[in-house]
């Protein structure tokens, strides 16, 4: 399904861009196995059209998202003023052989290229196969507690600017 044009232009925003290219790990929201909502930190990779998340086909994670595929997302600075991009959707799972070319990036964002690297080369090690999740956004909201409070944070030290 193409990605509605509302939320085509609320992720093109800068501060979404910004968001969506950070460092900053995604907040998966999802209903567990056992009905309860669960939020989890997870990597994630941004290819323009979907969030491409990775995690082994056996994980709790995996398993419930199977059932219960609506999800909502969050990726969100860690110091004021704070930004906030959240992101709802149906994650599509794929069973993949070996480690999504897409997880591998977000390892190397993540970790550094070195690091990163070792990281996949450890999990290729561990596993066969892989539960790559799509989530296409189907809704999206901005928060960006600056342009809602301007003066509230116009005299705000440089240091204390979260660059997300």
């Amino acid at each position: 399904m193409p990605m509605p044009e509302d939320v085509r232009e609320i992720l093109s925003d800068p501060i979404a861009v910004e968001l969506l290219n950070s460092r900053i790990p995604a907040r998966l929201a999802y209903r567990g196995a056992e009905g309860a909502p669960r939020v989890t930190p997870i990597w994630f990779h941004w290819n323009g059209e979907a969030l491409i998340l990775g995690t082994g086909p056996a994980t709790h994670k995996a398993r419930s998202l199977s059932r219960h595929p609506a999800v909502a997302v969050t990726i969100d600075s860690e110091r004021p003023p704070y930004r906030s991009l959240q992101i709802r959707g149906t994650a599509k799972i794929d069973i993949v052989p070996g480690i999504p070319r897409e997880y591998e990036t977000s390892a190397v964002r993540y970790y550094g290229e070195d690091v990163g690297n070792r990281w996949v080369e450890r999990i290729r090690a561990s596993r066969d196969e892989t539960a790559r999740i799509a989530i296409e956004p189907e809704q999206a909201h901005l928060t960006v507690m600056e342009r809602w409070l301007p003066d509230l944070f116009k005299d705000l030290p440089a240091e204390l600017r979260d660059p997300a």
